[in-house]
């Protein structure tokens, strides 16, 4: 996870980097691991990392609901 937070630029990297890690074409599990993977770091961080992992946590959270279909089909080509 720190690879993807730590070195990505832009939010289509993550979303990619995500997508790559994940095992799976549901977008509603997509988006529960998304969730799940960040809250790991997130309970495991504290002070500004904690806060740093919870802004990118909704940043993603609120591109993939505002790209669903986009998401949708990468996941599925993805598999």
């Amino acid at each position: 996870m720190e690879k993807v937070v730590g070195v990505l630029k832009n939010m289509s990297d993550y979303i990619s980097e995500l997508i790559k890690d994940y095992d799976g074409t549901n977008y509603e599990h997509f988006t529960r691991y998304i969730y799940m993977t960040f809250q790991r770091e997130i309970d495991a961080s504290t002070g500004t990392q904690k806060n740093k992992y919870i802004q990118i946590r909704n940043d993603i959270l609120k591109y993939i609901v505002a790209n669903r279909g986009k998401i949708t089909l990468e996941l599925r080509r993805n598999k």
